[in-house]
Formats: structure tokens, sequence, C-alpha cells
């Protein structure tokens, strides 16, 4: 199986859509493990039209996270958008930047735990080699 999934590959395991799948591109993954992807920060993104805002939402980073680690469930599954998956928490979140208007967030996420209907996650984002935001724990609930 190729493991790397475009944008229009996406939209089999989230029922997001633009702008609100907050994934570009899923480049590679690991069943039950890991999955790491990326979002492009492009100047025309609906939430950045308003004045001068050149950085991206620190809640959208956390949204991005969230959406790689249900898109990694979806896959682990094997139950393409069968269930629905929600984000119970986070928790231990670490604001380390910002990312800017042009760059290209790259997101990490790994099972640290998974159970029945649930799994803790933990997940983080990068820009330029550098992290921006880190998630030590983050819980996905499966309904």
């Amino acid at each position: 199986m190729d493991k790397v999934l475009e944008y229009h590959d996406l939209k089999k395991y989230v029922p997001h859509r633009y702008p609100f799948l907050l994934i570009d591109r899923v480049l590679d993954y690991e069943i039950n493990k890991s999955i790491k992807g990326i979002k492009n920060i492009s100047p025309y993104e609906p939430y950045l039209k308003k004045g001068d805002r050149t950085f991206y939402p620190i809640g959208l980073i956390m949204e991005s996270i969230g959406q790689l680690a249900g898109i990694l469930f979806s896959l682990s599954s094997g139950n393409a958008r069968s269930k629905k998956v929600l984000i119970g928490s986070f928790s231990d979140v670490s604001i380390k930047g910002q990312v800017t208007v042009g760059n290209q967030l790259y997101i990490e996420v790994n099972i640290i735990k998974a159970m029945d209907n649930s799994f803790i996650a933990e997940g983080r984002a990068q820009c330029a080699k550098e992290e921006v935001l880190s998630i030590k724990q983050l819980i996905v609930i499966i309904k």
C-alpha cells in the first residue's frame, strides 16, 4: 500500500472539506502506531483574510493535529468514515513558536495506548525543523 495520501484521498477518511480540512497531505503512516502529514499555510486561507493577520492560529494547529489523529484511526480500523472520531481532550500543550504565511507545517502523531473505542496519542507540529507546538496527551474517542 502506498503510504502517501494526497488531499483528495483524505476525503475518504475524514468528513471535513475545504476550508475545514486542515491537512494537505499524509507523508507516511504506520497502522496503529504513527502518522506524519503537512499543512501548507497559504495567504488565501479564509481565516487569514481579515486584517493583517499573518500567523496561523494556534487553535488551528491543534485542530490539524487532531484531524491527523482521526485519519490515523480511520486507516488503522480499516473502516474509512464508518465511525465518528471525536477529540476528547488535549492536555499538556506547549506552544513554542508561531507559523507564518508561506510556511509548511509538518505534523506528527504517535499512539501511546490503544483501547477498544479510544486511544491516547501525542502530537507535535514543526515549521522549518523547529517545534512550534506539542501535545503530550490527546484523547481520541471512537463512536
